[in-house]
């Protein structure tokens, strides 16, 4: 049986981002978004997949209250999540869970450095964005697109350039920051805090500048993310939807019908910006960020605390001098400059109607 290090070192060296090893399967590798069967393995048993768990938890750099933390959550709900991390092959994050009576692991690859801004093809409004002294910045997309790195590359380009102090909490942690003009502080849950929320509340007593939480995905933390922004810290946060409106239209519904008003005021006033990114095939086989990005002005608080959020799309539209643009008019760029092909922008926008018509106008100039 292959050691799970070597299928780690052989997912790092074909490019992979994501395995998956379950019984009855040989291990799965995703690469430029195709799942893949490399050669040179055997299908999978049951007693294969519980070895790599194993494996896994010995590899974990950490004390044995880890270890057991990982194991109690996993015999108490069948599923867990943790971080491991070997010198000859980085960082994985990997999830365990059951699937027909048998363990299978699902691994995504950290990269081994934190890539920047520019190489990552995010929007130049990325460095003013990370200027700010408070408010509310969500990055958003589909699980496995990125989000993670993104806001590592905004984290450590502020490390970089900003005398910050900053605090991340997450479940678990995937990069490791080292302290540069900054000074950082990660804590993971289940292991340095009993929940997100109260670590949020809790954090807001240790004088931080900028805070990150893994993700908005309860009121609780939602609530705490807005209270710590409109302390004047800088949090940032993700959410997996597919686009501005469907994001601040899933904050909103998270909480009761009589809480919604109050949401929508607070939000308008704390919500900073919010990044809507996808990972596509490029033209040079490679899988390319495009995204969707709103910026907060006067007009955007006011459709927020009105409700009417698919007015959205129209500022969004029509203010890229201040930043903003559309799926559709992102992909439409990275077709014109040949990143992208036309079929791959079609696929992959959201208003294909709206497409076809910025398409026509753009040929129609040319």
């Amino acid at each position: 049986m292959v050691k799970i290090i070597d299928i780690l070192s052989i997912a790092r060296e074909n490019n992979a981002y994501h395995i998956q090893l379950i019984a009855g399967y040989k291990p799965v590798f995703r690469i430029n978004g195709e799942n893949n069967e490399l050669e040179g393995f055997e299908t999978l048993t049951a007693n294969d997949s519980e070895q790599y768990f194993r494996e896994c938890l010995e590899i974990v750099s950490c004390s044995s209250i880890k270890k057991d933390y990982i194991i109690q959550q996993f015999e108490n709900h069948k599923n867990t999540n943790f971080s491991i991390e070997s010198k000859d092959v980085g960082r994985f994050r990997i999830n365990v869970h059951i699937q027909k009576q048998t363990i299978a692991l699902s691994i995504r690859v950290i990269p081994l450095d934190i890539p920047s801004p520019e190489q990552l093809n995010l929007p130049q409004l990325i460095y003013e964005l990370c200027e700010l002294e408070q408010g509310l910045i969500v990055v958003t997309g589909p699980s496995c697109h990125g989000k993670t790195t993104t806001i590592a590359a905004m984290i450590n380009m502020i490390n970089r350039n900003q005398n910050k102090h900053i605090i991340t909490i997450e479940d678990p942690i995937e990069f490791v920051y080292e302290n540069m003009s900054s000074y950082i502080q990660q804590r993971e849950l289940g292991i340095d805090c009993n929940s997100i929320s109260s670590a949020l509340k809790n954090s807001l007593q240790q004088n931080p500048d900028i805070i990150f939480v893994g993700e908005l995905n309860s009121p609780e933390v939602i609530e705490a993310a807005i209270n710590a922004s409109q302390a004047g810290h800088l949090v940032l946060s993700t959410i997996c939807t597919n686009d501005v409106v469907q994001t601040i239209d899933h904050i909103i519904s998270l909480f009761p019908s009589n809480e919604q008003s109050k949401i929508r005021q607070q939000l308008s006033g704390t919500l900073a910006a919010v990044i809507c990114q996808r990972l596509v095939p490029s033209l040079a086989l490679t899988r390319i960020l495009t995204t969707e990005v709103l910026r907060t002005n006067y007009s955007v608080q006011s459709i927020i605390k009105s409700g009417q959020l698919q007015d959205l799309y129209k500022i969004i539209e029509t203010s890229i001098q201040e930043g903003m643009h559309l799926f559709s008019q992102d992909l439409m760029s990275m077709v014109h400059k040949q990143m992208i092909s036309f079929q791959t922008a079609i696929k992959y926008c959201n208003d294909k109607n709206y497409f076809e018509k910025i398409a026509h106008e753009l040929l129609k100039d040319n």
